[in-house]
């Protein structure tokens, strides 16, 4: 039985544009996996976990998230880079970039959260996430 997965509820894909915090995080763990697809255009990509194919169905606001991520690429300083291309675009596992880059397993995993937010607030101006989104997160 082949299960089929969506990022975000089928109510917000067909209304369109809306994206939480959980949803992107989702996406980008899995984003070494969907890039190309959605750098294509494509809003299906199968997916292969535990020796099995998982179909995902992409929601619109995943090309805000490439955006953002090409946005971070142009501003941001080398280390950044670097663990934004082993992370995101490679699939490297955290321990892996922690080796292979000069930062601490605290300096690593606040920059990795660093990013996130700085993507959300991306997906923010591009228009992808509600008001009540914005006000649900406390301070």
């Amino acid at each position: 039985m082949c299960l089929q997965r969506t990022y975000g509820s089928k109510r917000k894909i067909a209304r369109g544009l809306r994206v939480t915090r959980a949803e992107l995080k989702q996406i980008l763990k899995d984003y070494a996996v969907i890039r190309d697809s959605v750098e294509k255009g494509n809003t299906f990509v199968v997916i292969k976990r535990y020796r099995s194919k998982l179909p995902v169905q992409l929601p619109p606001w995943v090309s805000g998230v490439r955006r953002g991520i090409s946005e971070l690429l142009k501003t941001e300083c080398d280390t950044v880079r670097e663990i934004i291309k082993l992370s995101y675009f490679k699939g490297c596992k955290d321990r892996e970039v922690i080796m292979r880059l000069p930062v601490s397993d605290s300096g690593y995993y606040r920059i990795k959260r660093y990013i996130e937010e700085k993507i959300y607030e991306l997906c923010i101006v591009y228009g992808y996430v509600s008001e009540q989104d914005i006000l649900r997160n406390g301070i």
